[in-house]
């Protein structure tokens, strides 16, 4: 059954597919530019997984997903690296237009069944962090402690005297996407998001705790 977590006007639904065995959707919606989605997913094998928004071609903002190491340590808060981040663009591959604005923005982490291809490759099993964030918010660096570009920023899309955002469309100063996101994650052993604000510390205890619950039902 699907759950919702609600905090700091970030909400998410999350639920397992029935039609495909590790395939997980989730969906929510930002207030401010700069506010970020995390999730944990784990992996008990080899896996290709492919992460993939959906949201920007149904009208909401233009997504940036960035995924990171993770292996959590007992007692002190760790700092994952970054494996890979997308952001939309062309070609377009897979992945679908706006009708309004006519751009394949949203974010695809994973096969692309299109173009052939794949920069994630096989992801080694354990547990990764995925972030999701708004366009131009990216890592700042090679790990998560780098922080994001537009931390603190949370009205960074307005255009003045054209448009004051929130949510300014990167392709067309005046339109105003909405806020809200849509992900799906497929080939995996569990997806969960994690609730906002999250620090480093938490996000490790979190991590263990899923982990820990995996291997008792083992």
């Amino acid at each position: 059954m699907g759950s919702r977590i609600r905090q700091l006007g970030l909400v998410f639904l999350a639920s397992s597919s029935l039609a495909l065995a590790g395939t997980y959707d989730f969906s929510g919606s930002f207030t401010m530019d700069d506010q970020q989605a995390s999730f944990f997913i784990t992996l008990t094998s080899p896996s290709v997984v492919t992460l993939e928004t959906t949201s920007y071609a149904s009208g909401g903002f233009a997504p940036v997903l960035s995924i990171f190491d993770y292996v959590p340590p007992l007692f002190s808060p760790s700092d994952p690296n970054l494996l890979g981040t997308d952001s939309g663009g062309s070609p377009c591959g897979v992945r679908s237009t706006n009708m309004t604005t006519g751009l394949c923005l949203d974010a695809l982490l994973g096969y692309d069944s299109v173009l052939g291809t794949n920069p994630l490759g096989t992801l080694p099993a354990g547990t990764y962090l995925v972030v999701l964030t708004e366009q131009s918010n990216t890592p700042n660096g090679p790990d998560l402690d780098s922080g994001f570009s537009e931390d603190g920023q949370g009205n960074f899309t307005a255009v003045p005297g054209v448009n004051n955002g929130p949510f300014v469309d990167p392709g067309n100063p005046d339109v105003t996407d909405t806020g809200s996101f849509a992900l799906q994650v497929e080939n995996v052993a569990s997806a969960t998001a994690v609730p906002e604000p999250a620090t480093l510390l938490s996000v490790a205890a979190g991590a263990l705790l899923v982990a820990c619950l995996r291997r008792r039902r083992v």
